[in-house]
Order: C-alpha cells, then structure tokens, then sequence
C-alpha cells in the first residue's frame, strides 16, 4: 500500500530521498493513495502555488502537498465518497476533476477546494451518457478547453465536457482498471489500456529498480528533465533524472 510519499532526486542509476509525505490523518487511515498529479505551476506564479502534488486516498481524502515544505496545505473529505480512485487537473489551473466509488464524477475549485460540480449519466437505460461502474482513469485534454476523458469497470471511455452534466459521446471496449488512459494532442489520439487475460500491454526500458509494482505515474513537465512521481508499495518517489558530471 502507498501510505505515504517520498521525494527523491534521480541521476543515472541512483537516486536520493528529498521528502517524506505524511501526516496523522494518512497514518491512522493506513489506505493507499490511488492517484498522484503535479498541479500545474508558472515561474510567475506565488510561491506557494508552486511544487504542490495532489493525491487521492482510498480512504476518501484528497490532500494538497507543498513538497519542498513536506506540509499539506489542505484536505477535502467529501462525507459522500468513502474512497477516492483517480483525479486529473486542468491545463488552465482552475479544476480538479475526481471519482470516487460509484459512477459520479466531482470538479473542485482548485482555488477553494469546494465542489462546484457533479457529472453524472441519465437515468434511462438506454442512454450510455456516463459511466455505470467505477472510474478509475480522467485525462484531461492538454490542447482543447473543457474537454477531458474517463474510463473505468463499464467497458467505456467517455468524452465530456466540464459545463455540462452528461458526456458527450464514449467509445465502446477498453476495460481500464487503473492510471491507463492518456491523449496525443499532436495527432489528438486516445491511448488506453485494457485488462485482458491475454495479450497485454507491455513496457520497455528501466527507470528506475522498484521492489514493488508502479500503482501510477505523473511528471511535472518542466524542462528536459522534469520530476517525475511515481506510486509504488509503500511509496510515493518524486525522482529527477539528471547528467553525471565527467
């Protein structure tokens, strides 16, 4: 289980612990974080609007990490979700975009952490507007205001935008069970995975020798050599990859 994070600088075959993240709440809890994403930040920015990590917990809470400082800025626990599995956060800095343990989908502020929205499918059966099991991966696309991805347990990903209440269209098949939905805003191509019991997706290269399985990965997108959070057993890794000096 991922209970808390550690921040590490990375150079070629090593790596160095920065921080570790954790407070009373994430300790009793004693649940995984299921989801981790680096908030969107601009050298203009305040400082404390820089180098923050949002994470999702199984036990329901969602906390705003200042990484640096190793202190969490804020929590939501929302009373109407016991887990929270996935999150994703908008190219424009103003959503964080959440699912829990049912279908629903929940949009933040980012600025007041309170709940501004719900999306959810309609009531008829017929009309598959909205996922009917688990989500469990959001993507939101990099290029395209308003406009982000779900899939999840119903076979679907779903195509919604953040003003309206149901999705707007969905594609029939992947059965995402994890962090595996991603989208190409070069070729504005969808890539999934998909629980299978036959041939699945596989990775090549190293970055970096894990005991344990990756549960979830994000990068900060900064540069040529951006952090990168990975969730691991027990673990959360920030690490950076950086030349060795000759």
């Amino acid at each position: 289980m991922i209970l808390y994070f550690q921040i590490f600088e990375m150079e070629p075959l090593t790596c160095h612990c920065l921080h570790s993240l954790q407070d009373e709440e994430t300790i009793k809890a004693k649940l995984p974080v299921t989801q981790i994403r680096f908030k969107h930040f601009e050298a203009a920015d305040k400082p404390e609007h820089k180098r923050i990590v949002i994470a999702s917990y199984a036990s329901g809470m969602i906390k705003f990490w200042h990484y640096t400082s190793g202190k969490c800025l804020h929590t939501i626990n929302d009373p109407d979700h016991s887990q929270m599995l996935t999150l994703a956060v908008n190219p424009e800095n103003t959503l964080l975009c959440t699912t829990g343990d049912d279908p629903r989908v929940h949009l933040y502020d980012l600025e007041t952490q309170k709940k501004v929205s719900t999306l959810e499918p309609s009531d008829g059966r017929d009309i598959m507007d909205g996922h009917k099991c688990r989500v469990f991966a959001l993507m939101y696309h990099p290029t395209i205001p308003h406009v982000f991805i779900s899939g999840g347990w119903d076979d679907t990903v779903q195509y919604w935008d953040d003003r309206m209440k149901h999705s707007q269209k969905h594609i029939s098949g992947p059965h995402i069970c994890g962090d595996a939905l991603d989208i190409d805003p070069r070729h504005n191509h969808i890539l999934t995975g998909s629980w299978c019991t036959g041939v699945t997706l596989q990775t090549t290269g190293q970055l970096l020798d894990l005991q344990q399985s990756v549960y979830c990965l994000d990068n900060d997108h900064k540069g040529h050599h951006p952090k990168v959070a990975i969730g691991s057993q027990n673990f959360i890794y920030v690490v950076r990859e950086e030349k060795k000096s000759n």
